[in-house]
C-alpha cells in the first residue's frame, strides 16, 4: 500500500483542480477555502510546483 504525506496530498488535489480548470487563473486562497486546506501550507507547496515549472504563477488580484 502506497502511504501519502498530508503534502503530497494536497499537492495532488491543488494540482487536479488546477488540471480541471486549466483556462482559468484560480486564487490560493479560493483553493485553500474549497478544498478546506491549510493557506500557509497550500502557498508553500505551489511555491515549490511553481520552481519546478509544474504549475504558473500570477501576481496581482486575480493571481495566486
Amino acid at each position: 500500500m502506497l502511504a501519502l504525506t498530508k503534502k503530497t496530498d494536497y499537492a495532488l488535489i491543488a494540482l487536479s483542480e488546477l488540471a480541471r480548470r486549466e483556462a482559468e487563473v484560480l486564487s490560493v486562497r479560493e483553493l485553500s477555502e474549497r478544498h478546506r486546506m491549510p493557506l500557509p501550507l497550500l502557498t508553500n507547496i505551489l511555491k515549490n510546483l511553481t520552481r519546478a515549472g509544474i504549475v504558473v504563477s500570477v501576481r496581482g488580484v486575480l493571481g495566486g
